[in-house]
């Protein structure tokens, strides 16, 4: 089927709902044709606003036609899957997305963080299906962007690997720095994929945060037996009863002792000497909480970021 004629991929909203579509080039057919035998995950690399979404969901549902497919989204501040500041996946078909908590919504802010979610969230939808589709973020310019990638591919171990480039060689730093031999590398053509303002990518993502947040309650949950990471650096050391202030909104990841996320929330304060967080989250299970994970940034209910002091 050539280009122009009626295959579409689709644009996904918050719900993986089609929002618009494109035409799908010949290339993207000849990647099809090229990755859809075997098992193993196919791992999505290019720049904002290339096409990797549109193509991601486009490759899992002609994959699907022939196996089971999951799509993990790691774009940490413009989530499809899960809540921004996490790595989330979802079975195609299915109606659940699960994730993983990093604390950021830049994957610069937190790139060890970024890079162990996004393994972590790779092979738990790795043992749901034969295929997985890893959707990245558009961080792909400068060393650090090219390290983080590099990390990626160490961990995840692709069978594919798909540069969406805007101009021929665009990503050859991140091509270089990949293991010869390892995994296959396809380069396609970016797409003419709609520009979203830095504005629409704010909206976004307190729209994303204002949905997990609004059957939140506020729950009280000890320390005691809980791992706790994550943070700002001077957070550490320090009475956190002191510091009410500049914890007020922080965001907050609770995690099962798998790893999983339950629930994303916002530090409402702290009691029994600091011993006792108090969270704004959806209703859990807590005692099903064994991590407690501390974001970077503070949001008020209606998912607004809260300036820093």
């Amino acid at each position: 089927m050539g280009e122009g004629q009626e295959d579409r991929g689709r644009h996904v909203d918050a719900a993986g709902h089609s929002a618009g579509d494109v035409l799908v080039p010949d290339s993207w057919h000849d990647l099809l044709a090229a990755t859809e035998c075997g098992r193993g995950t196919i791992m999505v690399i290019g720049a904002t606003d290339a096409g990797k979404t549109v193509l991601c969901w486009w490759l899992a549902e002609r994959l699907a036609e022939s196996g089971s497919v999951a799509v993990v989204d790691a774009d940490l501040g413009q989530s499809v899957l899960g809540p921004p500041g996490t790595v989330g996946w979802r079975l195609l078909g299915g109606d659940r997305d699960r994730f993983i908590f990093v604390g950021v919504t830049s994957p610069a802010a937190r790139p060890l963080g970024t890079a162990s979610a996004t393994f972590l969230a790779c092979r738990r939808a790795g043992e749901a299906a034969d295929r997985v589709v890893l959707d990245t973020s558009g961080y792909v310019h400068g060393s650090g962007a090219v390290a983080l990638k590099r990390a990626k591919t160490d961990l995840v171990r692709p069978s594919d690997v798909v540069l969406i480039e805007a101009e021929p060689g665009g990503l050859e730093p991140i091509a270089r720095a990949l293991r010869p031999g390892e995994t296959r590398v396809h380069r396609l053509e970016a797409i003419a994929a709609d520009r979203k303002s830095a504005s629409f990518r704010h909206r976004w993502r307190q729209t994303r945060f204002e949905e997990h947040l609004r059957d939140a309650q506020v729950q009280a949950i000890p320390l005691q037996g809980r791992a706790v990471y994550g943070g700002r650096p001077w957070l550490w050391g320090r009475s956190w009863s002191r510091l009410a202030s500049k914890l007020e909104g922080l965001l907050i990841g609770l995690s099962d002792a798998e790893g999983i996320g339950l629930a994303v929330g916002l530090l409402r304060g702290v009691r029994d000497r600091g011993e006792t967080l108090l969270v704004l989250a959806s209703p859990i299970d807590l005692d099903a909480v064994a991590s407690i994970g501390l974001g970077t940034i503070r949001l008020r209910e209606d998912g607004t970021q809260m300036r820093e002091e």
